[in-house]
């Protein structure tokens, strides 16, 4: 009787030390899974981190307005004529080649995506940025800087300054019709090169556009 008693109190032992070496296993592994998902920090940040300007109104409803294409619009990847990087554009805008040479211009209407690879001259991407800044965006007409920023784009070093400015006139008021473009700078490049990525629409119309912008911004990479 006592051997009998002996030998369950044993087994009874064993199987407590198994159950809790098990639950302990358990609990190691579900620990370490999110940082070996995640890879642990080595993956390089997908996206941009640059972020669009608030308070911008909405586009008008008038059934024909650019947020009815926000997250239904087909990307394609279209390369630059000298192989340095891809970028994603809308496949239903037209691809034409930019206003400098070498540059991939995709327009449709009034706004348009612009991308190129410049001379850096030394500078950061955020010292580009401060450069266009200072000189009032190159002279444009109504002038005004709406936010200057750091970031990245893929993990890319990047900045942009978002500003707004006047062209052309309303037919029917007669006054300044005002706009809204964004230049980024991208550099982990060639050396002493920036990629130059342009976006440029209506004032009106640019709040609905930033998430079609953004998304073609995040296409962005150097070959």
């Amino acid at each position: 009787m006592f051997n009998r008693l002996y030998r369950f109190f044993i087994a009874t032992l064993l199987l407590s030390v198994l159950l809790a070496a098990c639950g302990t296993a358990s609990q190691t592994k579900s620990t370490i899974a999110p940082a070996v998902e995640g890879g642990g920090g080595e993956k390089a940040m997908k996206g941009s981190t640059l972020t669009n300007p608030g308070n911008l109104p909405a586009a008008p409803s008038n059934g024909d307005n650019a947020n009815s294409q926000v997250g239904e619009e087909r990307m394609v990847k279209v390369e630059d004529p000298a192989g340095l990087f891809t970028i994603l554009f809308v496949d239903t805008w037209t691809q034409e080649s930019g206003s400098t040479p070498g540059s991939l211009r995709s327009s449709q209407s009034d706004w348009y995506a612009e991308a190129e690879v410049i001379s850096a001259q030394g500078q950061t991407p955020m010292q580009a940025a401060q450069a266009l800044d200072a000189s009032q965006a190159n002279g444009m007409a109504g002038y005004q800087k709406l936010v200057i920023q750091d970031g990245n784009v893929n993990g890319l070093p990047a900045a942009s300054l978002i500003y707004q400015y006047e062209a052309g006139t309303n037919p029917v008021t007669g006054k300044a019709l005002k706009f809204i473009a964004s230049q980024v700078f991208i550099g982990g490049g060639p050396a002493d090169k920036l990629g130059h990525v342009t976006f440029t629409a209506p004032y009106i119309y640019y709040s609905d556009l930033s998430g079609i912008f953004d998304n073609i911004l995040a296409g962005f990479a150097w070959k």
